[in-house]
């Protein structure tokens, strides 16, 4: 499924405006007084400055955060990562100590491993029981 095929429009707002004598010429501001004789002056104004809201849209999104928002969050960011990083160091030290005690088994592997490969090469691969040489 492709995001394309996800994405839903936003649905589309209807505006209901009368139709003027010649439909195809646009609205002008100054014609809105003759849409509406009977309406008050004020209702004209906030009329006007409807259509001015619905004209004037922003192209993009907007912000959700100020910048002082983004801020914050970011020393919280800053602030965890730095806590961490001195909890990975502390990990790193202790870890340390304990390579000394690996570092004795480290060296008892190393010597089974070293005196199986001895020993391998003093056994050639079929010289064991195998009734071969009868």
């Amino acid at each position: 499924m492709c995001i394309r095929d996800s994405y839903k429009p936003p649905p589309m707002q209807v505006i209901h405006i009368p139709k003027l004598s010649k439909p195809e010429n646009p609205i002008m501001v100054n014609e809105l007084k003759n849409l509406c004789h009977s309406c008050s002056p004020d209702y004209q104004a906030k009329l006007r400055i409807e259509l001015q809201k619905r004209v004037f849209q922003p192209g993009g999104s907007l912000p959700t955060m100020t910048l002082e928002e983004f801020a914050e969050k970011e020393m919280e960011r800053m602030r965890i990562t730095e806590e961490q990083t001195k909890a990975a160091q502390l990990r790193s030290k202790e870890e340390e100590e304990e390579d000394s005690d690996r570092e004795e088994i480290d060296a008892k592997r190393t010597k089974k491993a070293r005196d199986w490969d001895d020993w391998k090469d003093d056994h050639e691969k079929g010289a064991g029981n195998k009734l071969k040489n009868r």
